[in-house]
């Protein structure tokens, strides 16, 4: 062998090596890193979604929390409004509400602790919406007043205060794991849906 072919012999052996020494990852490989990365992206999602959604239950629970905080206040119109009113009805009809509400608002804190809910410390969307719901309740109350109307305009305020309220309530008390809070909402519930249905009745009636 001459001197030419022994190089280009060289030469070829050396690319040979070179080429071998790539790894090549197998059909299989590929398929199971694949299925991996999908996996944990969709773990990422799920806990993402989960995440989500308890905080949106821990700002119905808040609010349901923060109503109830603040309307038993005797300072708040609820009340101040309630010694204006001529009918003596819806006069009645109110003092069963401040009575459940009371009393809802007792058990609600004995039941605080068991869905993670911190009396007096809420989140402030649910204290922001809370709040613009009675600053409602409160200018429909001070116009019915002007107009003459109070006993209507705090009945049918106090109608539609009490659907959200039984709407927060009955989402919560799907949603819930705990038997403690699910029976101080069951009868709440039944409470504010008697109550309304009598603030209905006054309503329809004048």
């Amino acid at each position: 062998m001459d001197n030419k072919a022994y190089l280009d012999s060289i030469a070829v052996k050396g690319k040979d090596t070179s080429k071998a020494s790539i790894p090549i990852l197998s059909p299989m490989l590929i398929k199971i890193i694949a299925v991996g990365v999908v996996l944990a992206i969709a773990m990422m999602f799920v806990g993402s979604l989960l995440n989500s959604k308890n905080k949106e239950l821990k700002i119905t629970y808040d609010k349901i929390y923060y109503t109830y905080n603040q309307l038993s206040q005797g300072s708040g119109p609820l009340y101040t409004y309630q010694r204006k009113l001529k009918s003596s009805t819806v006069r009645a009809i109110t003092s069963q509400l401040q009575t459940s509400i009371i009393n809802t608002n007792n058990q609600l804190k004995n039941a605080a602790g068991q869905i993670k809910v911190t009396v007096g410390t809420y989140d402030q969307k649910a204290t922001e919406e809370v709040t613009a719901d009675l600053n409602y309740l409160e200018s429909e109350f001070e116009s019915g007043f002007y107009a003459g109307t109070l006993d209507k305009s705090y009945a049918t305020a106090l109608y539609l205060q009490l659907s959200k309220m039984i709407a927060a309530q009955s989402e919560a008390r799907q949603k819930t794991d705990s038997q403690a809070f699910a029976s101080v909402l069951d009868a709440s519930l039944k409470d504010l849906q008697s109550i309304q249905e009598q603030y209905k009745n006054f309503i329809d009636s004048v």
